[in-house]
């Protein structure tokens, strides 16, 4: 079993949606979707695995989030998680519009985050495709260890 810390300075990646504004619309949709993915590595500074935030602001200015953790390379495609109202027991909330999957995918000198989703309005959605952001396949353990920024290993 490997040992893993997530490395509370490792740079976690932000993306936005191309309908994406610094300042919300006053009317729904408000705004798109922002996905944060931070990446966890083990002791040695090799990239484990994954922590997804995927935020839909649709219908809510602040956005409803949905999580996915510890998404590793050999995963395949995996399923958004729907975001949950935290009542007991928990429902899907019906202001979180992402549907899709996500994966990751071993490029040269990073793991990259492959996106097929759609989100939206009934009757206006949008689909995103592609690779959005990756991160480095390893971290120098001692930029980790003294607090400084991560660095990509050779």
């Amino acid at each position: 079993m490997v040992d893993k810390t997530t490395v509370t300075n490792a740079e976690p990646q932000v993306w936005c949606s191309g309908d994406w504004k610094t300042i919300p619309r006053k009317t729904v949709p408000y705004n798109g979707v922002e996905i944060v993915g931070t990446p966890v590595y083990d002791d040695n500074g090799k990239f484990v695995s994954a922590d997804l935030k995927i935020v839909d602001c649709t219908y809510v200015p602040d956005g409803v989030a949905s999580e996915l953790h510890g998404l590793n390379v050999g995963d395949g495609w995996q399923e958004i998680p729907a975001a949950v109202v935290p009542t007991s027991p928990p429902s899907p909330d019906a202001n979180f519009t992402v549907n899709g999957k996500l994966q990751l995918y071993h490029g040269s000198g990073s793991m990259l985050l492959g996106v097929d989703f759609s989100y939206g309005l009934t009757g206006q959605r949008h689909e995103e495709l592609g690779f959005i952001f990756g991160f480095p396949t390893t971290i120098a353990v001692g930029a980790a260890a003294s607090g400084g920024k991560p660095t990509k290993g050779r």
